[in-house]
């Protein structure tokens, strides 16, 4: 899996206090499109944040159907193939510093977005949380 970190502080791992790790699916269908999420006006991946002792191909199993209602299974989603590693010193000035991981899935299936499985929260529902396909 490739690696990019961002680490402007030069902070080494014992500096760190807190890790938080998000997961992104680039969902694929066979037409080659790729799933994408409006909310408040931005474009972005399916994905959030991994719940403690949680796997992180469960979180996107997870994540997937509470924002798209699309049920997976293990063969629809890739091993990680990327990761980003944000390094932040006093993390929005809480006197944390932080690493935030985020890792990148591919997930292959033709199901569409179904709202009866999905489970948006109160945020992405404010935000008119919406979905449209691109063509890769």
């Amino acid at each position: 899996m490739k690696e990019k970190i961002y680490n402007e502080d030069n902070m080494v791992d014992n500096e760190i206090d807190e890790i938080v790790t998000r997961v992104k699916a680039f969902i694929i269908n066979s037409k080659k499109e790729i799933l994408f999420a409006n909310s408040g006006g931005g474009i972005q991946l399916i994905g959030g944040h991994v719940e403690e002792g949680e796997l992180l191909e469960e979180t996107v199993k997870r994540e997937v159907c509470e924002e798209t209602g699309i049920i997976l299974q293990t063969q629809n989603i890739s091993s990680p193939f990327f990761e980003i590693k944000h390094y932040t010193k006093n993390y929005k000035k809480t006197g944390k510093n932080r690493i935030s991981r985020i890792v990148y899935y591919i997930v292959k299936t033709d199901e569409k977005p179904n709202l009866k499985n999905m489970n948006l929260t109160s945020e992405e529902i404010k935000n008119q949380f919406s979905y449209a396909y691109s063509s890769i």
